[in-house]
């Protein structure tokens, strides 16, 4: 079967490295305000710092700052397990900067090792062999079990928060330092059918076998799980309760008001809403880290015996970006426009 090959624009990071930075604010007298701005930039820090001097009535002074291979994912770790109080400005006390900034180059060791593991592996191919685990993957088995039963019910009540957030706000545009509320338009989406339709050979000039993995641990609950059903029953009757919200919204645009109030129940959810994204990004760094560890252990073998699977096989892949660049004709040819949609953009900050 033929499969596409997209780039996952949240992994991807450039060659050259990025820095990752901390600014803090001070006022004319030199005394710190109790904020910090954590971003990233390849430029010089302080080319990044008068940047954003313009127009700022306080001093941004560095505070560290040091280079990663990774730093995308590294900084969007901390601006999803941190309390921003606006933007990428988080408060903090300057005797936690030290803690945050070793915080950060541990992630930063570590999601480079998860990148690593994964590159290095995809490209062998598994072995079509089994065999024993050995006690270390044992114990890696059942750290991803006690990972995964506080990940999927975390990942449940973050659904739950997210729908109700939104059928409380309502027809509404926006709510202050809440929610902010898009209808987005139709846009065109490539079908691969469609071209392999139209222009089988160009396709196939843009086709090559590569190594597609497959890792899949074994006996793990999933989101489907039992001890979960209350839970899901629950995000699944709140997500149908948001699909008619949609539905109402884009079949009448004169109905929808401007701005919402921020009242004390949505600022609960939000609340709960950050709390919640936190947990799971942690969560979610985890059982990659366990899964990068797990995949490196098994190195060229299929099979770990009742612990998990990393099977790895030449399949075709077709590279539709390549297609895209060389043929954009064929390609828009082989596009299908989608339905208008609401798109909701929950704040990562608390604004009010």
């Amino acid at each position: 079967m033929l499969e596409d090959d997209v780039d996952d624009p949240g992994n991807s990071e450039s060659p050259e490295l990025w820095h990752i930075y901390f600014l803090t604010l001070v006022d004319s007298t030199g005394d710190d305000l109790g904020f910090v701005k954590v971003g990233i930039t390849k430029g010089a820090v302080e080319r990044r710092i008068a940047h954003l001097q313009t127009g700022n009535p306080y001093r941004i002074q560095r505070y560290a700052s040091f280079p990663s291979p990774v730093a995308r994912a590294v900084e969007s770790w901390i601006h999803k397990t941190r309390q921003l109080e606006y933007l990428e400005w988080l408060r903090l006390r300057r005797t936690e900067l030290d803690a945050l900034v070793e915080a950060a180059k541990y992630e930063s060791e570590r999601l480079a090792r998860i990148a690593q593991a994964m590159a290095q592996w995809r490209q062998v191919e598994s072995n079509d062999r089994e065999r024993a685990p050995s006690t270390d993957e044992i114990r890696l088995h059942d750290e991803m079990r006690g990972v995964s039963e506080d990940l999927f019910p975390t990942q449940l009540q973050l659904d739950i928060a997210l729908c109700r957030i939104a059928l409380v706000a309502g027809k509404v545009r926006h709510v202050p330092g809440i929610v902010a509320i898009q209808r987005r338009e139709p846009f065109k989406r490539f079908k691969l059918k469609l071209a392999l339709e139209k222009v089988a050979h160009l396709v196939a000039a843009h086709t090559e076998d590569k190594v597609r993995p497959h890792f899949r641990p074994k006996r793990l609950p999933g989101i489907g799980a039992p001890q979960w059903a209350a839970l899901r029953t629950e995000a699944e009757s709140l997500a149908r309760g948001r699909k008619e919200l949609n539905a109402a919204m884009l079949a009448n645009s004169d109905a929808i008001e401007e701005e919402g109030t921020r009242t004390d129940e949505l600022i609960e959810l939000h609340e709960r809403f950050l709390a919640l994204l936190h947990k799971k990004t942690r969560l979610d760094v985890d059982i990659k880290d366990l899964k990068a560890q797990a995949i490196q252990a098994t190195e060229d073998w299929e099979v770990v015996s009742g612990l998990w699977s990393h099977r790895r096989k030449l399949r075709p892949v077709f590279d539709e970006r390549a297609f895209r660049d060389a043929h954009k004709i064929e390609a828009a040819a082989s596009s299908v426009a989608g339905a208008p949609f609401i798109l909701r953009n929950v704040f990562l900050s608390r604004s009010y």
